[in-house]
């Protein structure tokens, strides 16, 4: 008897899902390795909303999700790149 694909664990993903997943995380760590000091010790790519693990100049590790690192700026652990207070 044949299973219907409504059986599979819904947590598989699909061969298209894990060559995208790949493929975002190729571009993002390109993107790293040209804009920063930085190194990404992730290796998946799920989406914007993921906190990646990076590796600072300083030795210490640290997360930030793509969107933080590429548009706010954020590229460096706390201690070498101290975040902005915000004004109350």
């Amino acid at each position: 008897m044949r299973k219907h694909s409504l059986f599979l664990p819904f947590f598989r993903k699909t061969r298209n899902e894990v060559k995208l997943s790949y493929v975002y995380a190729t571009l993002v760590k390109e993107y790293v390795e040209k804009n920063s000091d930085s190194k990404l010790l992730t290796t998946e790519y799920h989406g914007f909303s993921q906190k990646l693990l990076f590796k600072c100049t300083c030795g210490a590790n640290f997360e930030k999700t793509f969107t933080k690192f590429k548009n706010k700026n954020q590229r460096k652990c706390e201690v070498c790149q101290p975040l902005k207070e915000s004004i109350e």
